[in-house]
């Protein structure tokens, strides 16, 4: 080898570059494919709790009703459904026909509103009301590729939403607004492809 010219050198490099190359793309699509190429539907299912009440709880000459019922705990529940994933979410996707369920671990107390990003929003069931075992469902319905379902509704007591239902083919994620595991999959969704490499790392 002390006797290589300068062009067999050459030579003896880049084969030695491109197998290092040609190493790391397998690696890479082994990866990428186990990442993006999974058919699967995905959902996130992000909440936000808001304390309607003061700390310490009601205080003299204030108190909180809803529809003439006086609330000791109110707190405002959000949540987001957003469709994640590489294709549309659709009724065949609800199993049995079911919504997909939330439990609440506080008393339902009402419905506030519900919107959606594309126009329709989301049909809900409540299961449990005015026990601390309630539930609430997105009904069955077409929600399309990055779009969204919102529903806002009020509860008595210290609410920590979890899911309670699953979807056919679908893997879903939950978490607070404001998490990393919930700011992660929302970068996934938003940055091409070549920039989710970093932003996998970023968000581990």
């Amino acid at each position: 080898m002390d006797k290589w010219t300068s062009s067999e050198w050459l030579a003896f490099w880049s084969i030695v570059i491109g197998g290092v190359i040609a190493i790391a793309a397998i690696f890479f699509s082994i990866w990428a494919a186990r990442r993006w190429g999974n058919r699967r539907g995905r959902l996130l299912l992000a909440y936000n709790v808001t304390n309607l009440m003061p700390n310490g709880g009601p205080r003299e000459g204030l108190g909180f009703t809803y529809k003439g019922m006086p609330m000791n705990d109110p707190q405002l529940v959000t949540l987001r459904l957003k469709n994640v994933g590489p294709h549309d979410i659709t009724r065949d996707h609800f199993d049995q026909n079911q919504p997909l369920w939330v439990g609440l671990d506080a008393t339902f107390m009402g419905l506030i509103r519900t919107t959606s990003t594309v126009g329709i929003s989301p049909g809900m069931a409540m299961q449990a009301i005015g026990t601390e075992k309630a539930q609430i469902g997105f009904n069955p319905g077409h929600l399309p590729r990055k779009a969204e379902w919102m529903a806002e509704f009020l509860v008595e007591g210290t609410a920590v939403p979890s899911l309670r239902g699953l979807l056919i083919n679908t893997d879903i994620d939950e978490g607070e607004s404001g998490s990393r595991k919930v700011l992660r999959e929302l970068a996934l969704m938003t940055i091409p492809w070549p920039g989710r490499v970093l932003a996998e790392l970023l968000f581990k």
